[in-house]
């Protein structure tokens, strides 16, 4: 296939059926045209005016934004939102006892030298509130390997390598509450990503390809599009990010990292 057109600007030639098509300049007639170029191997010329010469555009749209939102998958594994569910839940019931713990500890300094039995059931408390958080901390760590592990399943090596690797590399610290802020980024995204998504196929389901004359909603279309580009390059660095904290967690914990090795 060659490409021909008034003045050296290419289009679109089909040498089979020695047909040229081209785009009329604005300034020019059909007959003007004619006058000033011709081709010799060609029996037929197709003329077509600036608003014929729209389709391959729209098209271009149309199929990019089509092949995007098919490509989008965000929030839709039900084993890993369980599993960061599970884990949100964990560190919200340990926050939870942590402040009973300090709130009664602090009841007892108050009240020590007038109410003996009282601070003595407290401490008893306390002590029970204690064996329960050592419980669940075990029980975070463990599904924290499983989230982990969900990530890296069959990319054991790679994961040695990039702990291998980074061996050397100071570890900056890592915490619960900082992986828990940045699952809550990572919704918060996936939820703006979501709906950007559902108004793009909305979007299309009102055009097609073949449309040459809604040029207003095809630019919506392509806004629409790029701003999902724009959200999907953001949802991309806090996956990264997120992924770093827990490689942290693997070379700092060595009880997380035990219990993925045996789950990889």
């Amino acid at each position: 296939m060659e490409y021909f057109g008034p003045n050296g600007d290419m289009y679109l030639a089909t040498k089979k059926l020695k047909r040229i098509a081209i785009v009329l300049k604005p300034q020019e007639s059909p007959a003007e045209f004619e006058i000033h170029f011709k081709r010799p191997d060609a029996d037929e010329i197709m003329i077509k005016t600036e608003k014929d010469a729209e389709l391959p555009h729209n098209a271009a749209i149309f199929h990019s934004a089509k092949t995007l939102v098919e490509s989008v998958r965000v929030n839709d594994n039900p084993k890993k939102k369980r599993l960061v569910e599970d884990y949100t839940h964990i560190n919200d019931q340990i926050s939870t006892n942590e402040t009973a713990i300090q709130d009664t500890l602090a009841y007892v300094n108050l009240t020590a030298d007038i109410d003996k039995a009282g601070t003595t059931e407290h401490l008893n408390q306390i002590k029970e509130l204690t064996v329960s958080i050592n419980k669940e901390k075990r029980r975070r760590d463990s599904v924290l390997a499983a989230m982990i592990a969900h990530d890296w399943v069959g990319k054991r090596e790679e994961l040695d390598d990039l702990l291998q690797s980074d061996i050397q590399i100071q570890t900056p610290s890592t915490s619960h509450e900082q992986l828990m802020a940045m699952y809550d980024k990572l919704k918060q995204k996936g939820d703006q990503v979501a709906v950007l998504q559902s108004k793009l196929q909305n979007q299309l389901s009102w055009v097609s390809a073949e449309d040459t004359s809604r040029d207003d909603t095809f630019q919506e279309l392509e806004k629409l599009a790029d701003q999902l580009k724009d959200e999907l390059d953001v949802l991309s660095v806090l996956e990264n990010q997120r992924q770093s904290v827990c490689v942290g967690f693997l070379r700092s914990n060595k009880g997380v990292h035990k219990m993925l090795v045996e789950l990889l």
